[in-house]
């Protein structure tokens, strides 16, 4: 009895160590992506791509770009293009950190349907819910941010970003800070339909809003 009662407690601690192991990889790795996505590295470093092949878009231009489509919603011919928009409860859109709690619920249902959609209909949903999680923390954070291109990103904060950041939907529009920190809002969109609601918008727009 002795015996099987020292291996059954043997068993056990086998198992929990590995989901203990498990559990730690995937903390570190969440966490190297993190400081990947919000890091502003400063060495200079040869980019694959010229600045100079970058669009230029004035940051007047996109705030008023990401005004637009953050506001998508409330008009019926724009609520036809965001997937599965009739599981959204639009009275809770009001742009304040709490309404990311109706957005976080409704991603769920996007992230599992992801598959069965076609690729413009995808392209226009990322594009409302990145805009929108974006004004959230324009509008609710002390740290003044502004809506920039990534052109103008890489001029202020150097080349050497392009080999982290290269030039994409993940990082085309970027949120810049007036104490010289930048916020990545699609890159965190996109990556929730990668991993699901383990990439927590409301707490994203909460650690740049001085809430978390």
């Amino acid at each position: 009895m002795d015996k099987i009662y020292r291996a059954a407690i043997i068993a056990s601690i086998v198992v929990a160590s590995k989901l203990l192991y498990l559990w730690i990889k995937n903390y570190l790795d969440k966490r190297e992506q993190d400081a990947i996505d919000n890091r502003i590295i400063g060495s200079e470093q040869t980019a694959k791509v010229a600045p100079d092949e970058i669009p230029i878009v004035s940051s007047e231009d996109l705030a008023r770009e990401m005004m637009n489509a953050s506001c998508a919603f409330l008009t019926q011919e724009n609520q036809k293009k965001i997937i599965n928009f009739n599981k959204i409860d639009i009275s809770m859109l009001d742009f304040s950190v709490s309404s990311l709690d109706e957005i976080d619920l409704w991603m769920v249902s996007v992230w599992q349907s992801k598959s069965t959609v076609d690729s413009d209909s995808l392209e226009d949903t990322l594009l409302w819910v990145g805009s929108y999680v974006g004004e959230v923390i324009r509008r609710n954070s002390p740290m003044r941010f502004r809506w920039i291109g990534y052109r103008e990103f890489i001029e202020k904060y150097g080349k050497s970003n392009m080999n982290i950041m290269p030039y994409s939907f993940e990082y085309q529009y970027i949120l810049d800070g007036s104490n010289n920190v930048a916020s990545f809002p699609f890159s965190k969109v996109s990556k929730y339909m990668d991993n699901g609601p383990e990439e927590n918008l409301k707490y994203f727009a909460m650690h740049w809003c001085g809430k978390a």
